[in-house]
């Protein structure tokens, strides 16, 4: 016997979870890039001041644009019933 259909209401909260995980994930890389990069340009006395702020500060935007989204999926999942 077959198990029944999923509806379409499970089907978008799945296809909404996994973009969530998918976010999340990005959410680390980006996270995790942006200490290595800090460590790095300890060692990098060649690069200006401001050029170091302006590559971290693009970093601060992406996680802050990223987080975003992660928290608007989760609330989407929340408000169709569903659980992270």
């Amino acid at each position: 016997m077959m198990p029944p259909e999923p509806s379409s209401e499970d089907k978008m909260l799945a296809a909404i979870h996994n973009s969530w995980e998918e976010a999340s994930d990005r959410l680390r890389r980006i996270k995790d890039e942006q200490a290595c990069i800090a460590d790095e340009m300890k060692y990098y006395k060649f690069l200006d001041f401001d050029l170091k702020n302006t590559i971290l500060k693009s970093y601060n935007n992406k996680i802050h644009d990223t987080q975003w989204e992660v928290s608007c999926l989760e609330q989407r999942i929340t408000d169709l019933g569903g659980t992270l």
